[in-house]
C-alpha cells in the first residue's frame, strides 16, 4: 500500500470531539455538519436476556447488521460519516449504541 501527498500546506483541522449514545428502539444518535466529515467508532451492546437483532446506517445506507445474544458487545471502527451525513440505528429496546470520535472541517 502506498499513499500521495495532497500538498505540502495540507492542515487538517479538528472541528469537534463526536459523543452520543441512545438506548432504545432505534435513532439517529449523529449528523455530521455540512462543512465537515468525521471519523467515529460505533459501539454496541445489548442487555436484554433474548438478543436483538441491530442495523447501523450511515446516510440512510446499512452498513452492519447483526444478531446479538444476551451480553454481546460489538465495535465498528474508523467508520467515515460524510458531509450532512446521519449515523442511525434501528434495534431491541434493551440495546445501547455509543458513537465516539472526532469532526474535522472540510477546508482547504
Amino acid at each position: 500500500m502506498s499513499g500521495a501527498v495532497i500538498s505540502s500546506n495540507t492542515t487538517i483541522k479538528v472541528s469537534a470531539a463526536v459523543s452520543a449514545t441512545s438506548t432504545g428502539t432505534g435513532t439517529t444518535l449523529y449528523t455530521c455538519a455540512a462543512s465537515s466529515y468525521a471519523i467515529v467508532n460505533i459501539g454496541i451492546k445489548d442487555t436484554g436476556g433474548a438478543g436483538t437483532t441491530v442495523t447501523i446506517s450511515v446516510d440512510g445506507k446499512e452498513i452492519h447488521q447483526s444478531a446479538l445474544g444476551a451480553t454481546t458487545t460489538r465495535l465498528l471502527q474508523g467508520i467515515y460519516v460524510g458531509p450532512s451525513q446521519a449515523v442511525s440505528f434501528s434495534a431491541g429496546a434493551s440495546t445501547t449504541v455509543t458513537v465516539t470520535g472526532v469532526e474535522f472541517i472540510n477546508s482547504p
